[in-house]
């Protein structure tokens, strides 16, 4: 057998053991349970996450900083001009999210064709039978109450903090000709992009139980290759390309598994930013929601596509 197929597999069986078995048994809860009943549990996270950002948003006024929990949002035509931007705005985001998930991409890289299994590892237990009405409802209930989280409530809130940091600063540094209201706004947007990158980071990256699986089986590569090479027919020079291939494709699973992390990262720090701009742009939420419903309605295109083409 060809020594890096075989490192494939004996990584991939050393891996097998490694896991939260509780994860497992919730995807697999989560996969068999009634759609319109996961609908229902995405309709209550969403709305308590969004009981959090009114409660920000609320915090804010008692403090005396004007903060609309809806961002502008209303049922005008100055909305529908906005949601018309947004629409316009997010078909490149869209787009983005489109090549990523191409085959050719994926093939090319690694970290991406990783990034996108992730992605699917978490969308397929909850669009598991799932009907385009259920789909569109859970994909709502994820965007609207994320965004007003990252831009109504976290932008105010910052905004506020920094705008009296900025203010102290000023004055002890006689800086008169400093713009308050856009540095902390600035700082605002950056924070939250930045913790957003932050978290995805923390969730997208290699648990300590592989690592150490694969560290350990990296220290202990040269040993146990002398050993089960110690056979008629083998050589030690069998057990030496054997071992070099079991690290190179150790390495390269560590390596590739940081880096969609970190591309993941870099990618939704830079839709915060975007997105955020578009809402100082345009002073209106409904610009940044529908664009930002523009990707993920992609990301749900293709994790259903795939799901379908598996079960066929």
């Amino acid at each position: 057998m060809d020594p890096y197929k075989a490192a494939n597999i004996r990584l991939t069986n050393l891996l097998s053991g490694v896991g939260s078995g509780d994860d497992e048994m919730f995807d697999q809860i989560l996969r068999e349970e009634a759609p319109w009943t996961k609908v229902g549990f995405a309709l209550g996270s969403g709305g308590l996450v969004a009981a959090g950002a009114s409660l920000i948003c609320f915090l804010c006024e008692l403090a005396g900083q004007r903060a609309d929990i809806l961002g502008g949002a209303t049922l005008t035509l100055d909305s529908l001009a906005a949601a018309a931007v947004g629409l316009v705005a997010g078909i490149p985001l869209a787009g983005l999210r489109a090549v990523i998930w191409g085959p050719d991409i994926r093939s090319r890289l690694s970290s991406v064709n990783k990034m996108v299994e992730l992605e699917e590892e978490y969308y397929q237990p909850i669009l598991a039978g799932m009907n385009d009405v259920q789909a569109a409802i859970t994909l709502t209930s994820e965007v609207l109450p994320t965004l007003l989280i990252l831009l109504p409530a976290a932008q105010y809130g910052l905004t506020f903090s920094y705008g009296v940091y900025c203010e102290l600063t000023a004055q002890l540094v006689h800086a008169k000709d400093l713009d308050v209201t856009a540095t902390s706004e600035t700082l605002a947007l950056l924070t939250t992009a930045a913790l957003t990158a932050i978290g995805q980071l923390v969730n997208g990256s290699i648990s300590e139980e592989q690592k150490q699986t694969v560290d350990d089986a990296l220290e202990n590569a040269d040993r146990y290759y002398r050993l089960m090479w110690m056979q008629p027919g083998r050589t030690q020079e069998d057990a030496q390309d054997a071992r070099r291939a079991f690290e190179y494709v150790a390495r390269t699973y560590v390596d590739t598994w940081q880096e969609a992390s970190r591309l993941s990262a870099m990618l939704a720090a830079g839709e915060v930013i975007y997105l955020g701009l578009l809402w100082r742009a345009t002073g209106d939420l409904w610009a940044p929601f529908v664009a930002a419903m523009l990707p993920h309605m992609v990301d749900f295109y293709f994790v259903r596509k795939r799901m379908d083409t598996a079960s066929a």
